[in-house]
Parts: C-alpha cells; sequence; structure tokens
C-alpha cells in the first residue's frame, strides 16, 4: 500500500544526503531545480526553480547531525537485544 508520509520522510532523506554530499564537496547553495529534476520532477516543473537555493548553512548542518546520529549503526561489539 501507499505510503504517502512513508513517502515524504524518504524524499527528506535523500534531500539530505544529497545536500551533505554537496557540501562535503564544498558547495554551500543547492539549485531548487537542479534537485527537483534529480528526484524526477519534470524538467518544466523543474525549471520554474532555477534561481532558487537552499543554504547549506548551520540550520542545515544541524539537521545533518541530527540525522547523522539517527542513522549510524552501532559500534563495533555492540549487543542488540
Amino acid at each position: 500500500m501507499f505510503n504517502r508520509n512513508s513517502l515524504s520522510t524518504e524524499i527528506c532523506d535523500i534531500i539530505v544526503k544529497l545536500c551533505a554530499v554537496l557540501h562535503s564537496h564544498g558547495y554551500q547553495q543547492v539549485p531548487i531545480g537542479a534537485m527537483m529534476r534529480l528526484l524526477g520532477v519534470d524538467p518544466a516543473q523543474a525549471e520554474k526553480h532555477d534561481n532558487e537555493y537552499f543554504e547549506l548553512d548551520s540550520d542545515f548542518l544541524t539537521l545533518m547531525e541530527q540525522q547523522e546520529s539517527v542513522t549510524q549503526p552501532p559500534p563495533p561489539g555492540t549487543i542488540l537485544h
């Protein structure tokens, strides 16, 4: 069954991960139109957002840290019950 909430969570996760890669390569802004194209949005629709950007600022770094703390595997040797 299609779960819209789960899809939104997955898309947000993909966006944050893509932005993290760009940030690690020195980008401080991410063009929204380009991100939309990567996610499969129709190019004509994405083109409307070519002059808009995500800022990879301190708020983004906080979000990235929060996401990493949730998705990091436990340290080696950790016993899971």
